[in-house]
């Protein structure tokens, strides 16, 4: 089965809102909607949930766009992290340094109309202006 897997490095300086989601990245449509062919995509996605330093991780199923049932994860300012997301139709992986969090079924798959659609990649944002694109095959 093909997967999507995705390595990077960050280092979390802070925050100035610290009242609202803040966006890491999203792989998604391009939408002003939070519907599943937009704004709600999230293939993956990561962010920062509001009032507190915890990433949250997004990945969209069939039958919830916004799904995202895992534990927060708790980091602080003025440090360097390592991040692994892996996923395919079946399973999901996510290793945050050392630790892994998620190594474990997904419970519905992607949305068959994914497959073969472009998609963009915000990067700290969901501005429209501001982003890369992609496409998804099976």
């Amino acid at each position: 089965l093909p997967c999507l897997r995705m390595e990077f490095d960050f280092i979390f300086y802070g925050r100035q809102n610290y009242d609202e989601w803040l966006n890491i990245f999203r792989v998604g449509y391009a939408s002003n909607d939070n519907s599943c062919f937009g704004y709600g995509s999230r293939y993956p996605s990561l962010w920062l949930t509001p009032n507190a330093n915890h990433l949250h991780l997004s990945v969209s199923q069939s039958d919830n766009c916004h799904y995202g049932p895992w534990p927060n994860y708790a980091i602080q300012p003025d440090r360097w992290y390592s991040i692994v997301i892996e996923w395919s139709e079946t399973w999901i992986y996510f290793q945050l340094n050392d630790d892994v969090h998620l190594n474990e079924p997904r419970v519905h798959g992607t949305l068959p109309q994914l497959y073969g659609s472009e998609l963009f990649v915000w990067m700290s944002t969901d501005s429209a202006d501001k982003n890369t694109i992609m496409s998804v095959d099976d």
